[in-house]
């Protein structure tokens, strides 16, 4: 099973990523996050230096970075083998410049395109077994994803996991199931002091914004489920990694703290 780790801003790129075949590069949940990597050519020749195959997540993009996007990727394709370079989709309009204008590039259905149940409550309901079901669990996404070369779909490691019919190889993130994001996102409307619910169109970049720390802890019956809110992001640990024949690949995902 191939081992991927996901690069977020509080990872450590001295540290030893030898038991790694594989970087991702982030953010999937904001454009303003993605390109603060993206823009800055540091960081990205100290991901080229490491030598390892690289994924490049994306994530609901608006019209204003979508050319910018793709400059980016004419540029970057330029300094990588492009056999090792992946690309994760979370809309439509990324997915179909991709499929067809850079054939070359393996194309990854991300978790976002799909439906998968989240809920931390289902560590302890009693129904969990009726939420399994997976959104794009069809012939009809089977054979798109046959039409595009889509080989591989990416899920969280739910407490109560899932059930697949169709032949869909999976990567799995772990240990934390980021269960919701948002657009309109809080800490960036409390930081510019707007007070109604709008998406964010310009940023700084979420780490230079100062923010109080959301951790919760939740009690469920005579369980605890402790979750995470950052940024755009709401998120828990699920540290029980389920066991599935479809699984090629685990992407670690320890920095989102």
């Amino acid at each position: 099973m191939e081992k991927a780790y996901l690069i977020t801003q509080n990872t450590d790129l001295n540290k030893d990523f030898s038991e790694y075949e594989r970087l991702y590069i982030w953010d999937q949940y904001c454009e303003h996050n993605m390109f603060y990597f993206l823009s800055d050519s540091d960081f990205i020749n100290k991901i080229l230096k490491l030598d390892k195959k690289i994924t490049i997540t994306t994530p609901i993009i608006s019209e204003k970075w979508i050319i910018k996007f793709f400059n980016f990727l004419d540029s970057f394709v330029k300094k990588v083998d492009i056999k090792n370079l992946e690309l994760i989709v979370n809309e439509q309009w990324i997915f179909h410049k991709l499929s067809n204008n850079y054939t070359e590039i393996k194309i990854i259905w991300w978790n976002f395109l799909s439906w998968q149940n989240k809920d931390p409550y289902l560590k302890i309901f009693k129904d969990k077994e009726a939420h399994k079901m997976l959104s794009i669990d069809s012939k009809y996404y089977s054979n798109l994803f046959n039409s595009k070369n889509i080989e591989t779909i990416e899920l969280y490691n739910v407490f109560q996991w899932l059930t697949i019919n169709q032949n869909f190889n999976v990567n799995m993130y772990f240990p934390y199931v980021v269960y919701s994001i948002n657009r309109y996102c809080i800490t960036a409307l409390i930081n510019q002091k707007i007070d109604y619910m709008t998406v964010v169109e310009n940023c700084n970049w979420c780490k230079n914004i100062e923010k109080d720390d959301l951790d919760m802890e939740l009690k469920i019956w005579d369980e605890k489920v402790k979750q995470y809110f950052r940024w755009n992001k709401q998120f828990y640990k699920n540290e029980e990694l389920l066991k599935y024949d479809k699984i090629n690949r685990i992407i670690y995902n320890y920095d989102l703290i």
